[in-house]
């Protein structure tokens, strides 16, 4: 690593498998302390393998998107700020779904309201 500013510049010579990357990112987001306070999660705490999950605010509320690139269906577990969510709206169906466990099948996308 190489200190710049306020921040510090981070060198890999290589490529990272996806799990690799994961962990690593993980460990500089802890060391720098930035806060993450929305997590997908596998159903029991683990690690879901190739799912893509972003949270973004709007005006309108909190959002997250979730996708998942594995060739089976994911059992999910959204958490928000160490707790499993109280309550999901997924925006597609229009439904409600109670407590923060979702199932995303292989290939599909789903986009949450978090309430």
């Amino acid at each position: 690593s190489l200190p710049l500013g306020r921040g510090v510049i981070y060198y890999a010579a290589t490529s990272f498998s996806r799990e690799s990357m994961r962990i690593l990112l993980d460990r500089i987001f802890d060391a720098s302390g930035i806060d993450r306070p929305i997590r997908v999660r596998g159903e029991n705490g683990d690690w879901p393998g190739d799912v893509e999950a972003r949270y973004a605010l709007s005006d309108e509320g909190k959002f997250l998107y979730i996708v998942n690139f594995n060739r089976k269906g994911v059992k999910l577990r959204i958490e928000i700020d160490g707790s499993t969510a109280p309550a999901l709206y997924e925006l597609r169906t229009q439904a409600n779904r109670a407590e923060g466990h979702v199932n995303i099948p292989a290939g599909e996308t789903r986009i949450f309201r978090l309430n």
